[in-house]
């Protein structure tokens, strides 16, 4: 499969750069993008340990109406999607580890698609985000990027945030040692030139807007509000999603002691730390890790000339402002000497009786590593429960995940996941118990609200389950299944104004999503909008072409326009995947008896009436064509069975009430 974007399909495209001062930039792009006419692509490139992850999900999770557009482009940072796309090596790429060749340049294929569709949709300036854009593309990369969308913007402009050198070599530090296992000193420079010299190059320095990371010079002291106020966005407090907030220093000390210890000694079998445990181990104490000075310099030997390159780059100084109060880490012994500190906390978190274990660095990698056992015995009753669940054995998934709750009561995802799985035993009151627990232990995690809706849906109780689903939302407005199920809920209510808006939305955050077509379809069929109606249900129709309602649906919708011709392809079309659904037949009949193809219309009818013969509509139907062509007789018997099937219903419904 072609994966390859085409940047040379008009040669004389380019990139405008705009003469401006640089106090211009030091500020704002407003100036800039004020003189611009046409639409804008902000790149937000990092770096790395910058905030970036909290801007990110804040951009994305609000809508700037009139001004930004946040492009949905499956993830919220967009490194992964961007890098992929445009590297020369996507195959080399981390995220793409464990794809074969030809995988990524399918994925690369259908997200150059994604991608060309969102940006001709958009009709605002556009944000992009990732920093990985920043230190995976090289300038070759970034070359053939910038000559992509300048086919769609009249000008790129790039945000970065630089973090000094001090702050960043501890912020990698804690990165290291969570999710690198690192149990070392060694840190990676940040590597200023490398990262950012590119970029001045390939988009004109002028374009190029590059921030010291220093609380005390951003906007209200925050990079999230300071991002947005270089647009001319002002961020609200309460819109912020933070992320990846930094463990204290008590609980980087016990993990770099597990790594020292036992994550880097091959004899060990490496278990994966469970992320309950870590966020167990981030509430042992509140400190701030902080290197000594002296350690500092160690670790940012021979980085001379590329910090002295990135403050002539700024026109200000770099180096933090340091102070060696309070600054506790001067060497690897300071670390362990912590770690040790947190014995009697890190044994209360065992709650099971062990031999004496001794109060040392090496007995503290020792607790963790019987803590990371006990926490992998949970996960292992999980994943068994997962894997039942695969092979239909949902007795066993629902046995395996109520020893991971009697062993650890108060994760919020493994109730949930009991929820699901009475759900699907047809089990909804102890479903609902589950979800409740979940919610109870965790009200921010938007899944248990969504089930907790579908459950109050089937029992008709459509109030809660608008509340329940509206509440997932506010948790989680980036899910289109979310506002989907809500749009068909205010249909349910007699609410289409509310419900269409439901349905924009899920198609704004995935056009490919068939259902909120296909359900705006219908919502303008009943408004008798009916070129909007078949507008709809074609796009659901090539997005999922083997839906046979969408075909029949379609059917109708020219039946109701006056083209019969176009109505029989799709009923014949919806007929073709599925033959024993009825309603085609039934309309194909009706559509040949306009026609006066008798004879085709009475085989219609009477397939019809095989597949669902309590049709007491179909049956008078029949009748109606015997009639017309002169059989009383079979008309009689037809229309005879007809009333046998409406007295039926009758007492049916006399029944139930």
């Amino acid at each position: 499969m072609n994966n390859d974007i085409n940047i040379e399909r008009n040669p004389k495209l380019f990139c405008p750069e705009f003469n401006v001062k640089s106090e211009n930039t030091s500020r704002t792009f407003l100036d800039l993008l004020n003189k611009n006419t046409g639409k804008s692509l902000i790149i937000h490139m990092g770096m790395h340990k910058t905030g970036s992850t909290s801007i990110q999900n804040t951009m994305s999770k609000n809508h700037w109406e009139g001004s930004y557009e946040y492009l949905n482009l499956i993830s919220a940072n967009h490194s992964a999607f961007i890098v992929s796309l445009f590297s020369q090596n996507p195959s080399q790429y981390i995220h793409n580890q464990g794809l074969t060749e030809e995988q990524v340049k399918e994925k690369n294929h259908n997200n150059l698609i994604l991608l060309q569709r969102r940006l001709t949709e958009s009709k605002e300036n556009v944000i992009i985000s990732g920093e990985d854009i920043g230190s995976a593309l090289s300038i070759v990369d970034l070359e053939k990027m910038k000559s992509f969308f300048c086919q769609y913007f009249k000008a790129i402009y790039i945000i970065g945030y630089v973090r000094p050198p001090m702050s960043f070599v501890q912020s990698a530090f804690c990165h290291h040692v969570t999710h690198k296992k690192k149990g070392t000193l060694s840190i990676n420079p940040p590597q200023y030139r490398g990262r950012f010299n590119k970029f001045d190059s390939v988009f004109g320095k002028q374009n190029v807007l590059l921030i010291k990371f220093d609380k005390k010079q951003l906007y209200d002291s925050d990079v999230v509000k300071d991002f947005g106020w270089r647009l001319g966005i002002q961020i609200p407090s309460d819109a912020i999603v933070r992320s990846n907030e930094s463990l204290p220093l008590e609980a980087l000390s016990v993990l770099y002691t597990y790594n020292k210890y036992v994550r880097d000694n091959d004899s060990h079998p490496q278990i994966p730390i469970n992320g309950k445990l870590i966020q167990k181990l981030s509430d042992i104490g509140h400190s701030k890790l902080l290197f000594n000075k002296s350690l500092l310099n160690t670790l940012l030997s021979n980085q001379k000339d590329d910090i002295e390159w990135m403050e002539n780059r700024l026109s200000k100084p770099l180096l933090d402002s340091f102070s060696e109060e309070n600054c506790t880490i001067k060497k690897e012994e300071d670390l362990l000497n912590i770690a040790v500190n947190q014995y009697d906390h890190l044994l209360g978190l065992l709650k099971k009786s062990f031999p004496k274990i001794e109060k040392s660095p090496e007995g503290i990698a020792k607790i963790m590593e019987l803590l990371v056992r006990h926490e992998a015995d949970i996960n292992t009753h999980v994943q068994l429960s997962h894997l039942h669940v695969q092979k239909n054995e949902l007795s066993k998934a629902i046995e395996e995940i109520s020893i991971a709750i009697d062993l650890q009561n108060d994760n919020s995802n493994f109730h949930n996941h009991l929820g699901n799985l009475f759900m699907r035993i047809g089990d909804p009151d102890s479903a609902e118990k589950a979800y409740k627990k979940a919610i109870e232990l965790d009200f921010e995690m938007a899944g248990p609200h969504a089930q907790l809706s579908h459950l109050y849906t089937k029992k008709n109780e459509l109030s809660k389950a608008i509340e329940e689903v509206s509440i997932a939302i506010d948790l989680q407005n980036d899910n289109s299944n979310f506002h989907n199920h809500l749009g068909n809920l205010f249909m349910r209510i007699g609410d289409p104004d509310s419900a269409e808006k439901a349905y924009k939305k899920a198609i704004e955050l995935d056009f490919e999503m068939a259902g909120p077509h296909a359900q705006l379809s219908h919502l303008y069929t009943k408004k008798n909008e009916l070129s909007k109606a078949i507008e709809e249900i074609s796009i659901a129709i090539d997005l999922q072409n083997d839906n046979s309602n969408f075909h029949n649906h379609l059917g109708n919708l020219f039946m109701r326009i006056g083209d019969p011709d176009s109505a029989e392809k799709a009923y014949k079309k919806a007929i073709e995947l599925d033959f024993e659904m009825a309603s085609p037949h039934a309309q194909l009949s009706h559509l040949y008896t306009k026609k006066n193809e008798l004879s085709k219309a009475i085989e219609e009818i009477s397939i019809a009436i095989d597949l669902q013969n309590d049709n007491s509509n179909f049956h008078n139907h029949l009748g109606n064509l015997f009639m017309r062509i002169g059989d009383p007789d079979s008309a009689e018997k037809t229309y005879q069975k007809a009333n046998e099937r409406k007295e039926t219903d009758k007492s049916t419904s006399a029944d139930m009430e």
